[in-house]
């Protein structure tokens, strides 16, 4: 038994012996002994000395692989001063290519930032009875969005998701639509009776509608750009182009309310101002936004798709 430990212990010492780790080898020199003596260690040829700035890796690609060399002044066999330049060995040092540590992505650096919208929805109309039925309404908004920047983060591709809310009241009591075959449910006596209405017209009274939405926009900045070390303001625009799924409420005076899916698409313009303020870049921004819903909370028979062009404010962070 102890031989057998013996010639394994020899084995794993053996095979561990192919593998030699390797750490910080000599400091060359790259000036040359003046006294005819003979260095402990033989001086390598010089190599091109870095005169590049400081290692930055700022998150855009700026700054080297290395900072500037220093001075060193080495002894001689006999205690004699030589001047050189000492380097640190690659296996310490790991030569990288500029902005390795940089920007994510194929191209540039990816940001990301979280925002809140409220404003003003106006219905204008459209095929249906809902653009005339309703006045202006009220409308609040957030969500994420991430940039994909260009190498020189002055535009940026984005994905937004978000979720908003749209209410609006009718303007008067005028508009009214015919419903056919209505489900009733009335309680005669303790006990709930289910019946069916033939014909029953009802009046508009409000609408209330919650989406989920996503888009693909485009960013451009006409001053500054969108690097995440400037302290500088900056000022961008861009158009987002998308779509929107959810649910609607439509309240009546005379039933109760109905309600229904709604999806649609939607086409958005808006600027904003950056602000730098210490981790994180504010945002402060106006939107414009024309969108088209489509619905049948008033059965097939009553037109109720809506179109409706919102203005908004947004404020957010970058991060």
């Amino acid at each position: 038994m102890i031989r057998k430990c013996v010639w394994l212990s020899s084995l794993v010492a053996a095979v561990l012996g192919f593998g030699v780790a390797r750490g910080q080898g000599p400091s060359y020199l790259a000036g040359s002994i003046t006294d005819g003596s003979t260095p402990p260690v033989a001086a390598l040829p010089p190599g091109p000395s870095y005169t590049g700035p400081h290692v930055t890796h700022d998150g855009n690609g700026n700054g080297g692989p290395w900072g500037p060399t220093a001075a060193v002044v080495a002894p001689s066999a006999d205690g004699a001063p030589a001047t050189g330049i000492a380097k640190v060995s690659s296996w310490i040092a790991y030569p990288r290519s500029p902005g390795c540590c940089g920007p994510l992505g194929g191209d540039g650096p990816i940001g990301s930032e979280l925002y809140a919208r409220s404003g003003v929805s106006f219905p204008v109309g459209g095929p249906g009875i809902l653009g005339d039925a309703f006045k202006p309404g009220w409308g609040i908004e957030g969500g994420g969005r991430v940039l994909f920047f260009n190498p020189a983060v002055d535009s940026a591709w984005v994905v937004d998701l978000s979720v908003s809310n749209y209410h609006y009241n009718a303007t008067d009591r005028a508009h009214k639509a015919t419903l056919l075959n209505v489900p009733t449910r009335t309680t005669i006596g303790g006990q709930t009776v289910n019946s069916t209405i033939p014909s029953e017209v009802v009046t508009l009274t409000g609408l209330n509608q919650t989406f989920v939405n996503g888009a693909i926009g485009k960013e451009w900045y006409l001053v500054g750009t969108g690097n995440c070390n400037s302290d500088a303001w900056n000022w961008r625009v861009g158009t987002d182009l998308g779509a929107r799924w959810g649910s609607a409420k439509l309240d009546l005076a005379s039933l109760r309310h109905r309600t229904h899916t709604v999806y649609g698409g939607f086409f958005a313009v808006h600027s904003d101002v950056e602000i730098p303020c210490g981790s994180c870049i504010f945002q402060a921004g106006v939107r414009a936004e024309y969108g088209y819903n489509k619905n049948d909370l008033l059965q097939g028979q009553n037109e109720t798709d809506l179109q409706t062009i919102n203005l908004m404010f947004t404020v957010g962070a970058r991060f």
